[in-house]
């Protein structure tokens, strides 16, 4: 059976998300002058929905392996979940949620991706289970410091930067 795919145009757009992560780029405000990035300090993966319901784990900085088998650092007990499923690989601004060619895939905004670039709290379906990424978002400190944009005191201060 042929896994028919949809031309799909939220799905480029991802793509295009990813391939941007890939490549070290430079934020600029509309005068031109360098601003604060955010940046990904720490996510989480918490089961949402289905038999696992309720399962948090913390993304360490090499990333996690989900699925069925006792391989993975995070065990769905979903019987539609593949034993290797998917992974989550931290990026510089966010996380790479790629598939695995699992069986019944890995579903965003209910289209089937074999990868993409998260860079924001997402939603995501795996089996019968339904996920959240929690991305929690710092700024880069070299930005803020170096940033014409930031008033003295202001951000600055908030932001612990003397």
């Amino acid at each position: 059976m042929t896994e028919k795919r949809i031309d799909n145009p939220e799905a480029k757009m991802i793509n295009s998300e990813f391939q941007a992560q890939l490549e070290p780029t430079t934020r600029k405000s509309s005068s031109g002058e360098p601003r604060a990035t955010p940046q990904v300090k720490q996510a989480q993966l918490r089961v949402i929905s289905g038999s696992d319901e309720g399962l948090i784990k913390t993304i360490p900085p090499q990333g996690l392996l989900i699925g069925r088998s006792s391989y993975c650092n995070f065990v769905l007990n979903d019987p539609a979940v593949s034993a290797k499923h998917f992974r989550i690989v931290p990026l510089k601004t966010g996380f790479l949620i790629q598939d695995l060619e699992s069986s019944n895939g890995t579903w965003f905004h209910r289209a089937r991706m074999s990868q993409i670039c998260v860079s924001r709290t997402e939603h995501f379906k795996v089996g019968r289970s339904i996920l959240r990424l929690e991305l929690l978002m710092s700024f880069d400190e070299d930005s803020l410091r170096s940033s014409p944009q930031a008033p003295r005191g202001s951000i600055q201060k908030r932001a612990g930067i003397r």
